[in-house]
């Protein structure tokens, strides 16, 4: 695995409320405040927003199952956004302008 990119976090933080800025924590704390926080949200205000770069149809099938575990349908990928090309493609052969994964 290669190492994190610039400005990128390598480590998980947190900002707690009072805090003037973030502090490190465990990837097991940080697991369980995200896990926490989670199942307070309605999942009706709940979006699950992934990216199209390097991901397999395995991983997008096990992004939405996941998404769908916490019971929203609000679920969308960049691929959408950012292929304008491959959907004018999609629509001349195949006649609609969507992925097919």
């Amino acid at each position: 695995m290669a190492g994190p990119k610039a400005g990128r976090l390598a480590v998980p933080v947190v900002r707690r409320r009072g805090d003037a800025g973030f502090s490190r924590v465990s990837w097991d704390e940080a697991s369980v405040l995200v896990a926490r926080d989670l199942r307070t949200i309605d999942p009706r205000r709940l979006g699950w927003f992934r990216t199209s770069r390097g991901l397999t149809k395995e991983a997008y099938y096990a992004h939405q199952k996941v998404a769908r575990f916490l019971g929203t349908n609000h679920i969308d990928t960049s691929s959408r956004i950012c292929n304008g090309h491959s959907a004018t493609g999609l629509k001349a052969t195949i006649g609609i302008a969507a992925t097919t994964c």
